[in-house]
């Protein structure tokens, strides 16, 4: 008698485990990282204007998807990110990037594909012409950036920053 009683006990709660189980897998939007058409809708209202910098853009992020408000606090606490936090702003970092230079990068990248880096047999590479204008623009462009650039004999082109950045620096 006590036997049937206590099974029926353990069934009804494996069946609530389930049911719960269920309903936790089945809203997986609360769980993880932005996807991309959440983030593509967070930067449709940008398109027209870019943001006028990075943490106005996280505050309207945070706005718009109470789901960054966690990861965007941290932030600006600057307190070290991790797992999903530091996902979510470098993510939110690329996507600020791409709202507010893509105009630019396309020009920049139009200019890379117009020079004629074919290989020329009487040529050295180092000496042809297209690969000196190459490292021109990508001298410029460092620069404009407020980057070093060193160029090693139309060999290798160097950029790099001209200090070290603060750790978890605003941008």
């Amino acid at each position: 008698m006590f036997r049937p009683a206590l099974l029926k006990i353990l069934k009804l709660l494996a069946r609530a485990s389930l049911i719960v189980l269920a309903f936790a897998v089945a809203d997986s939007s609360l769980a993880g990282p932005l996807k991309k058409d959440e983030l593509d809708s967070l930067a449709a209202p940008f398109k027209a204007s870019p943001p006028s910098d990075f943490a106005a853009f996280l505050a309207a992020g945070a706005k718009t998807n109470a789901r960054l408000e966690a990861s965007v606090a941290a932030f600006d606490r600057k307190t070290q990110l991790d797992g999903d936090d530091l996902t979510e702003i470098g993510r939110l970092l690329g996507l600020y990037n791409r709202v507010r230079n893509l105009e630019t990068v396309i020009a920049d990248i139009e200019k890379m594909v117009a020079l004629h880096t074919l290989r020329d047999e009487n040529i050295a590479p180092h000496q042809h012409p297209a690969i000196v204008a190459f490292g021109t623009l990508v001298e410029n462009m460092a620069r404009s950036f407020g980057l070093q650039y060193r160029n090693l004999d139309n060999r290798v082109f160097e950029v790099t920053l001209a200090e070290p950045a603060p750790r978890n620096s605003a941008f």
